[in-house]
C-alpha cells in the first residue's frame, strides 16, 4: 500500500483498501478533530482545577501538654521535715479546622478544639 510514484503516468491500476483504512486515512491528518480533542482535553483539566477550589481545606492538629499548676514549698524547723507539693495537669487535645474560600473571596472557617 506505501508504494511511491514519481509521475501520475506510473500509476495506472487501482490501489485497494478496506473502509476501515480509506476512514482511517481521511481521518488521520483532520486539523478540526485534532483541535476539538485538544480542546476536550483542555476543558476537562479546568474543570478539575475549578473544582478543587470548591473543595474546603481540612487541618487536623493533635497533641499533648503537661505543665505544673501549683508549686509550694514549707520549710519549717523544729522535728518536722521541710514540705513540698507540686501538683501538675498533663492532657491531649485535638484540634480541627476547616476552611474553604467562596468564589467572591470571601473564606468561611470552623474551629473545633477538645481538651481531655
Amino acid at each position: 500500500m506505501s508504494r511511491e510514484f514519481d509521475t501520475l503516468d506510473q500509476f495506472t491500476g487501482t490501489l485497494e483498501m478496506s473502509i476501515t483504512e480509506a476512514v482511517s486515512l481521511a481521518l488521520s491528518h483532520n486539523r478540526n478533530i485534532d483541535s476539538a480533542y485538544r480542546d476536550r482535553v483542555m476543558q476537562k483539566f479546568n474543570l478539575r482545577r475549578d473544582l478543587t477550589k470548591v473543595h474546603p481545606d481540612l487541618e487536623i492538629t493533635l497533641g499533648a501538654d503537661g505543665s505544673i499548676i501549683d508549686e509550694t514549698t514549707d520549710y519549717r524547723s523544729g522535728d518536722t521535715p521541710d514540705a513540698r507539693t507540686t501538683i501538675r495537669s498533663a492532657g491531649t487535645f485535638a484540634e480541627t479546622r476547616v476552611t474553604q474560600t467562596q468564589p467572591a473571596g470571601a473564606e468561611l472557617s470552623f474551629v473545633w478544639e477538645s481538651r481531655a
